[in-house]
């Protein structure tokens, strides 16, 4: 799991994003062709059903593609074993990876039908297409994403399990939030609290498994959503998610600075149910000033005490 600790009561941060790691070396090598080309519609596709068949079973934690080979990484007994493809053959190959409770999943479950036009999109996201190579893989708290690196390094693309890029967000755009929203909600019905802040990303609080601890769920605008837990009161009072408007949200973070006498301030904001009324409302930073607003957009903040 790629979480590390923060001070205080929260108990995860952000995962580092994955850095490219080489294939095993199989026992035996074998000259390529080519139909070794997994770029090719299909192709990949092929490949990673002949490593589940030769893995018979075993929960898998890890899938590495390349343009030319494929290796799977599977549990046994808490160890991991691993298996490798190339040119047609498999092979049983030794693994250098520890087992620290990563999440298993099943390959069949993510969209690798198309490897020539998934390297195509993260080339256009991250910029390189330099000796790309897909991997499948716990990202944090058991989420598993499909993410792309290249060597030299660039900035990773993230991929959903259907193929779908994880977009990297403008967060002056509706659609920006509306993705944002979304990734961090990760379809609760009702949250505690959601807010923003540029560089820190977008979040939501929601209970958390356990009475007393609260769940926050953090999309940044360049890399999935991850989550932490702190210990805080968690009986507070919720709302819907789906009653926020990312279109209000991306126009009041253009205009507020302007509309507020504060060209170029910095802007930040947060969602909840405040000051003893039955619906949230947004209450704003904007260069220092506070600023409230119903979640349509009128401004509540003498109404409020601002």
């Amino acid at each position: 799991m790629v979480a590390a600790a923060l001070t205080g009561t929260v108990v995860a941060c952000s995962p580092a994003t994955p850095s490219p790691s080489p294939s095993p070396s199989p026992s035996t090598s074998t000259s390529a062709s080519p139909n070794a080309d997994l770029t090719r519609p299909g192709a990949a596709r092929k490949a990673v059903n002949q490593l589940v068949k030769a893995a018979d079973g075993l929960p898998v934690i890890k899938v590495d593609l390349s343009a030319t080979q494929a290796t799977l990484s599977a549990l046994k007994d808490d160890k991991v074993l691993a298996w490798h493809w190339q040119d047609g053959v498999v092979t049983s190959v030794e693994s250098d990876i520890a087992y620290i409770e990563q999440a298993t999943f099943k390959p069949v479950d993510y969209d690798l039908d198309d490897l020539g036009e998934t390297f195509e999109e993260a080339a256009r996201i991250s910029g390189s297409a330099h000796n790309q190579q897909l991997q499948i893989v716990e990202y944090d708290h058991g989420e598993v994403v499909m993410t792309v690196t290249t060597r030299p390094e660039s900035m990773p693309a993230f991929f959903r399990a259907d193929g779908t890029p994880i977009n990297r967000l403008d967060f002056g755009t509706a659609r920006g939030f509306t993705e944002a929203i979304a990734d961090a909600t990760s379809g609760s019905q009702r949250v505690l609290a959601m807010g923003w802040e540029n560089e820190s990303g977008f979040w939501a609080d929601t209970p958390g498994k356990e009475d007393g601890v609260i769940t926050r769920r953090t999309r940044q605008a360049r890399v999935p959503a991850w989550q932490s837990d702190r210990k805080a009161n968690s009986h507070g009072p919720t709302f819907p998610p789906a009653m926020v408007d990312a279109d209000v949200l991306a126009q009041l973070v253009r205009t507020l600075p302007e509309s507020t006498g504060r060209p170029g301030a910095d802007v930040s904001f947060e969602i909840a149910r405040k000051h003893q009324m039955a619906l949230p409302v947004i209450t704003f930073d904007v260069g220092g000033q506070k600023v409230v607003t119903t979640l349509s957009g009128t401004q509540i903040t003498d109404s409020v005490g601002g």
